[in-house]
């Protein structure tokens, strides 16, 4: 589901290559999510809104210490936003909830633990029917069928953090994070245009998806500085180790055998639904392990070098029952 922004603190962007250091993605740069953590003065905070299109939007905020301890923390958030659309029989439903504990058990050594659910509740809508010269629809005509019911998507996630304080010097930061997401439900897609009796209709496409993934991460990060030579130096090294299974159940009509079609000018809708035949039936497993290090070298008051290394082994295997083909390799990257 789309990131609920409410328990974000601030988001920094990374641009440029530099980005590789933190893990395979865009060239272009990273975008890195910091989340509102529990504090240790007592504050709470409500808010709500109404607007067109049937919107209603409420959330909450609370975060102090846990039952007057001197050295636990807690936080609690929560969101929950429903609206329709300008789109005919288009809803949607969000809902947010993440609760999170710090718990100080000694000087600078701090132990977290946050767990987080969010769930998108809509009807699966493709939008506006257009062509090369515009759209050929009204903006507010739905092309799918009202009573197939929801899409859902939804995530939990559990994470437990770490910050030792090792020296005056050094510092060690572990993260585990274990996630379950995925989608499933029903949706409508476009198929193709044509004219019958001189009208135009869509032929539709019905699909039914079950898509679940689950992801481990555990991540240990030394940092520390020091002088040699005259020169400072700020040094961060970490290891990362990642495992993600993805499986896949997908069925869909034929719209040759059975157009599922309805009028583009004045569509009526509960049409009786076609048959469904597997198209998907996959699974796909990646383990990837991380090293990766980080020295900024300070010459003066002036004058700063930063120099990085990452490297990756990345290891993907996988399968489909339904159309018979495998797969599995082995990447290793230098940046």
């Amino acid at each position: 589901p789309p990131r609920n922004l409410v328990h974000v603190e601030r988001i920094e962007i990374l641009k440029g290559p530099s980005s590789a250091l933190y893990g395979p993605g865009e060239p272009g740069g990273a975008v890195n999510y910091i989340t509102k953590q529990p504090e240790a003065t007592q504050k709470a905070t409500i808010s709500a809104a109404l607007g067109s299109r049937s919107l209603s939007y409420f959330d909450f905020d609370t975060t102090g210490p846990l039952l007057n301890l001197s050295n636990v923390n807690y936080r609690i958030i929560g969101s929950r936003q429903q609206s329709d659309s300008f789109r005919d029989f288009v809803k949607s439903d969000n809902y947010f909830l993440t609760a999170g504990l710090d718990w100080y058990f000694a000087p600078q050594q701090k132990l977290g633990l946050s767990v987080e659910y969010t769930k998108q509740e809509g009807i699966h809508d493709t939008g506006v029917l257009g062509s090369a010269f515009g759209p050929i629809s009204s903006q507010r005509t739905f092309f799918g069928e009202p009573m197939i019911g929801a899409q859902d998507l939804y995530a939990v996630t559990a994470e437990v953090r770490g910050s030792f304080q090792l020296s005056h010097q050094w510092q060690l930061d572990t993260i585990f994070n274990y996630q379950q997401a995925g989608a499933k439900g029903d949706a409508i897609e476009p198929s193709e245009v044509f004219f019958s009796n001189n009208e135009s209709s869509l032929s539709r496409e019905l699909q039914t998806i079950n898509d679940n993934n689950n992801a481990l991460v555990g991540q240990f990060e030394l940092s520390g500085s020091f002088t040699s030579l005259g020169v400072n130096h700020r040094l961060l090294i970490g290891l990362e180790t990642t495992h993600l299974a993805k499986e896949v159940q997908l069925a869909v009509s034929d719209d040759e055998l059975n157009p599922f079609a309805v009028s583009i000018s004045a569509p009526t809708y509960n049409a009786a639904l076609p048959m469904l035949k597997g198209a998907r039936n996959s699974n796909e497993d990646r383990e990837q392990y991380s090293l990766y290090a980080q020295d900024l070298f300070s010459f003066g008051k002036k004058w700063r070098l930063l120099l990085s290394a990452r490297f990756d082994s990345i290891a993907q295997s996988g399968s489909d029952s339904v159309s018979g083909t495998s797969f599995s390799n082995t990447i290793q990257e230098v940046n």
